[in-house]
């Protein structure tokens, strides 16, 4: 027990933080990771939407309607990747 509170001094004074500020830090940075699922599910719902409204009017859908779709999808798919650091 004693080798892991000295091994969790020696990181803190590693990383110039304490304890409390690893935890916000922490905390911070899932909040905005949840955020950034919420907002990837909500562009995905309204994808989804897209493509099941297409499909109830066939005499609507084009080539182009379609493609543009799948590219859009895969664009999304690639893009806004989180980085996370610490101070």
């Amino acid at each position: 027990m004693a080798k892991e509170v000295e091994s969790i001094a020696k990181f803190l004074s590693s990383v110039g933080m304490t304890e409390e500020e690893i935890l916000v830090q922490t905390q911070h940075q899932k909040e905005i990771s949840r955020e950034f699922v919420r907002q990837k599910r909500r562009e995905f719902e309204a994808d989804e939407r897209l493509l099941f409204n297409q499909k109830a009017n066939p005499e609507l859908i084009g080539d182009t309607t379609l493609f543009n779709v799948h590219t859009a999808l895969m664009a999304r798919s690639f893009s806004d990747k989180i980085n996370i650091n610490f101070r």
